[in-house]
């Protein structure tokens, strides 16, 4: 790693501002003068991608050669036949080539099981970290510390999800600065209530948030004066009540409420059938493979519309997206259903990929090269296959990395060939080191955030360490 991004750290970590409540964004640029502009443009974005229940990363990030973990009585077993028994790609890929399982582009340095779908062929932009450990099989803890980068307390989040740290840098810089859709949990633990997740399930829900507000409805002129004055008064008795922020945040809300009533960012969102050729929204849907319009919308490739035009018009900083169903398959269903849940979220990923690199930057570049998108599961599942023909929780899990300063076709750690355990790693190299660290989540949301030029001081009480052979 270059002596640069070495003493641009040093100097982050003894220059952490704190401006509303919200981390400033530091970037390459010194946090002086990023505090003074809100300017969107100036501003790198993430896209949360939640694998829900725990996946299978035998089948995607953290593959086996089935030549040699083919035995259902190993310790680690692949299972690819059973799986080429269900899904006709799985059946194509074990027996028109090695018979390994395993899907690896010529020149690239990553191998990945049959789930990963056509996201194997951008390999160039994406790094993988395995034997991460997520210290918990328990669903609620693994899904929030993967989210926070904080080891929950209890059951309950520890922080704020890593959507409202990144939106948190400027939160008045986007209309819609931290957009959650399809499940993801948020949380806000001291940032600014603007920088908070808005919800929705799936595209039809963003109508109720951004169209007009039906003009009878609507208050006249000197009634929304009114209001607005009211709001904006500050009283002794408004900050008694706001002891636990519920006024600080309706303020807020109420800031954004304005832009979002006028209904002109659903423009963005109203997804038409029929577009014309050759226009925005036919290369929108030619990229994520729509074919069933209403169908689409409501599943994977529906979040993936939403993430694309929310990132490329300049409405969101942060958007977190839920692309594959609940996959806790501990049963049967574990042969049918857990793969094609991956590879549906693994096909979105390639298509926001595609988009992003296709959408040229106002700042020079893509918009994929102002972008970091991560990928996290609750954890992984167990190497062997139970008496209940699905798989259990494992501790030893992966995640995918990619965009604006992540180093591309790039392994980091490894399990183990025996267990499928967690192994250290030298942190300069990505290599497996004795001596080395064992990665957790909150070391690649240090990394992260050290991409994207922001302070990791709010993951207090977890030591992380920036993985140095994940930055570019």
């Amino acid at each position: 790693m270059s002596h640069r991004l070495l003493t641009r750290r040093r100097m982050l970590g003894s220059t952490a501002t704190v401006v509303g409540g919200a981390l400033v964004w530091g970037g390459l640029r010194s946090r002086r003068a990023h505090a003074d502009t809100t300017s969107i443009e100036d501003i790198k974005r993430i896209v949360y991608v939640n694998f829900d229940g725990g996946w299978d990363t035998l089948m995607s990030l953290d593959p086996r050669d089935h030549n040699d973990f083919g035995d259902p009585a190993g310790s680690i077993y692949t299972g690819y036949e059973i799986l080429a028994a269900n899904d006709a790609d799985t059946n194509t890929l074990m027996n028109s080539g090695d018979g390994s399982g395993l899907i690896q582009p010529a020149g690239s340095n990553i191998a990945f099981g049959p789930a990963i779908g056509t996201l194997a062929d951008r390999y160039a932009d994406l790094c993988v970290v395995r034997g991460m450990d997520m210290g918990t099989v328990t669903h609620e803890v693994g899904r929030r510390y993967a989210l926070t980068g904080k080891f929950p307390s209890g059951l309950n989040a520890n922080g704020s999800d890593i959507g409202t740290v990144v939106a948190g840098q400027a939160p008045d810089a986007s209309p819609l600065p931290n957009l959650v859709v399809g499940g993801v949990e948020t949380y806000n633990s001291g940032f600014d209530p603007k920088a908070s997740g808005v919800v929705v399930t799936a595209a039809s829900d963003l109508g109720f948030v951004l169209k007009a507000v039906n003009a009878q409805y609507a208050l006249d002129a000197e009634s929304q004066s009114a209001l607005a004055a009211y709001v904006d008064s500050v009283d002794c008795l408004s900050d008694q009540l706001d002891s636990d922020g519920k006024v600080a945040a309706y303020r807020a809300s109420w800031d954004k409420s304005q832009v979002l009533m006028d209904g002109s960012l659903f423009t963005h969102f109203d997804f038409k059938p029929n577009p014309p050729a050759g226009s925005t929204l036919d290369a929108l849907y030619q990229t994520f493979g729509i074919t069933n319009l209403n169908q689409d919308l409501a599943g994977p490739k529906g979040q993936g519309l939403i993430a694309a035009q929310a990132i490329t018009e300049d409405i969101a900083q942060a958007v977190s997206i839920q692309p594959s169903p609940r996959m806790d398959h501990h049963s049967e269903d574990w042969e049918d259903l857990h793969l094609p849940g991956q590879r549906d979220g693994f096909e979105v990923v390639a298509a926001l990929i595609d988009w992003l690199e296709s959408r040229p930057h106002p700042k020079g570049g893509s918009y994929f090269d102002h972008t970091i998108i991560v990928c996290t599961s609750d954890f992984a599942r167990t190497p062997t296959v139970n008496v209940r023909k699905g798989r259990d929780h494992h501790l030893a899990s992966s995640c995918l990395v990619t965009g604006g300063g992540i180093a591309g076709n790039r392994v980091i750690g490894a399990t183990t060939d025996d267990t499928y355990g967690v192994q250290p790693v030298d942190l300069q190299t990505g290599l497996v080191d004795p001596n080395g660290h064992l990665l957790r989540p909150s070391d690649v949301h240090a990394t992260i955030y050290e991409a994207l030029g922001l302070s990791y001081d709010h993951l207090d009480n977890q030591s992380p360490k920036v993985i140095e052979a994940m930055l570019a």
